[in-house]
């Protein structure tokens, strides 16, 4: 198969699955990476994308968030498919204010995920919660809706919502009064 024909099919297959996500009113676009994001065979790489990722996992957990950036992005460097680096990088722009650029590493994420109902509802309490953080309460509470319909059971998107729904009645208060 030509690079043509298999860019085309991989558009073709993105198409279908945001179509079959849509029917619950998600704000999500599905992002095309122009980059091969298969892992590099060179096995240097792939243990120095894998140190850089605990690395930047460390930082992440102390709260030197800027230094996880650094370190997520090195790891991408060396194995652009990693989706994991991709989901902690937006959470990483998460804390730092950047909502933006955490929402498109977290789509990226979703979009190299694998196909685990759970891993899908985690990044979809990512957006819920950058959306929150953004003052977008509707995607927000999208976002928690979609992560329960991949995961019924998770308890932060089930927070979230629950969350959403209250802010949501309080505002609908306070605008009658």
């Amino acid at each position: 198969m030509n690079k043509t024909t298999l860019f085309l099919a991989t558009c073709a297959l993105c198409a279908g699955l945001s179509l079959t996500t849509s029917s619950c009113a998600t704000y999500h676009r599905t992002v095309i990476v122009k980059e091969d994001t298969k892992a590099h065979k060179n096995k240097g790489q792939v243990v120095a994308a894998d140190r850089h990722f605990k690395n930047g996992v460390k930082f992440y957990s102390k709260g030197r968030y800027k230094q996880a950036i650094k370190q997520f992005q090195k790891s991408l460097a060396k194995n652009p498919g990693n989706w994991e680096a991709q989901y902690y990088l937006g959470l990483s722009h998460h804390e730092t204010h950047d909502f933006k650029l955490a929402t498109y590493r977290l789509e990226l994420a979703l979009n190299q995920a694998p196909k685990d109902r759970r891993i899908k509802s985690r990044i979809y309490v990512a957006f819920g919660l950058n959306y929150e953080h953004a003052g977008q309460p509707k995607k927000a509470a999208s976002s928690y809706a979609v992560a329960l319909e991949f995961d019924a059971r998770n308890s932060k998107a089930q927070k979230g919502l629950k969350r959403m729904k209250k802010n949501h009645h309080k505002s609908g208060r306070r605008s009658r009064g």
